[in-house]
């Protein structure tokens, strides 16, 4: 990722977010989700990340695996 992307996703959540700030973020354990997880937790307005997943069994395995993913 560009660094100038990452300092425009933080001029957008310091629009919408305190310094602080308490974030629940639904985190499926696919790229996008992943990244921006990441990129929260970096974020340099200190925020309070937690994630959340729910396993809705639709993929069998890998829905178990993803599961896995994200709890660790």
């Amino acid at each position: 990722m560009s660094w100038s992307l990452f300092q425009a996703l933080n001029s957008e959540l310091g629009k919408h977010l305190k310094k602080g700030e308490k974030v629940v973020i639904g985190v499926s354990g696919g790229q996008d989700s992943t990244a921006l997880f990441y990129l929260l937790l970096r974020s340099p307005l200190n925020l309070s990340i937690s994630a959340c997943h729910f396993n809705h069994c639709l993929r069998g395995c890998t829905s178990d695996e993803d599961q896995k993913f994200v709890e660790e």
